[in-house]
């Protein structure tokens, strides 16, 4: 669970989608490399979705990670902080509220439209699966 740390401070219902956008994604690192695809990390963030947010958050970035002198999408693999970071950026951009942390199933919903989008193969039901099976077990 470390690998899902909070490093961007939130509330409650950033973290249950951040928590579960890694649980979803990935089954918590589990799977680093998009299977058929091109997303990296415990996030899987694809290239253009990378390329997109560092640049438009660029100088807030580097000042997170001032140990790196070169970022680029292959470190998603294997920097989980600079993973969870670019994904909550991108949900960051969203010009819509989180649903509040008892509304799990809003929360699914939000990151099935802003995250995985109509185009992704993930569901909500799927979501809701990985955030009981992989999620609560770990913070009930």
């Amino acid at each position: 669970m470390q690998k899902c740390q909070r490093v961007i401070t939130a509330g409650d219902n950033v973290n249950i989608l951040m928590y579960g956008t890694c649980a979803q994604e990935s089954h918590l690192g589990k799977y680093r490399k998009q299977i058929n695809g091109e997303a990296l990390s415990l996030m899987q963030i694809e290239r253009p979705t990378f390329g997109h947010v560092f640049k438009r958050y660029e100088k807030l970035i580097r000042s997170l990670f001032p140990e790196l002198k070169d970022i680029t999408f292959e470190m998603l693999e294997t920097n989980d902080k600079l993973a969870i970071v670019i994904a909550r950026l991108k949900y960051w951009t969203i010009p819509v509220f989180i649903p509040v942390a008892d509304d799990l199933e809003g929360i699914a919903n939000y990151w099935k439209r802003y995250y995985n989008t109509a185009k992704g193969k993930g569901t909500v039901e799927q979501f809701l699966k990985n955030y009981e099976l992989l999620v609560t077990p770990n913070f009930a």
